[in-house]
């Protein structure tokens, strides 16, 4: 494992890669079927059982499609 050292000479260990998990907020998303929010709960929990640092959501005001409604960024995570 390399290591790196600080301004006072200590060694230190490399950052750890933190990895995290984006649910699927847009309509059929997952095989044209549409993550409902007993499934979202349970992908969180996944996620944070098999060691994932965090779950996100793509913001709505980022992105807007004609067709497709999105759960929003603030009522899922609220929601979680």
């Amino acid at each position: 494992m390399p290591i790196q050292a600080n301004s006072q000479e200590e060694l230190l260990p490399p950052p750890r890669l933190r990895m995290g998990l984006f649910l699927p907020c847009i309509e059929h998303a997952m095989s044209s079927a549409t993550a409902r929010w007993t499934d979202l709960l349970a992908m969180a929990k996944r996620a944070d059982g098999v060691g994932f640092d965090s779950v996100s959501v793509l913001d709505h005001l980022l992105f807007r499609f004609d067709h497709e409604e999105t759960i929003g960024a603030w009522e899922l995570p609220a929601a979680l």
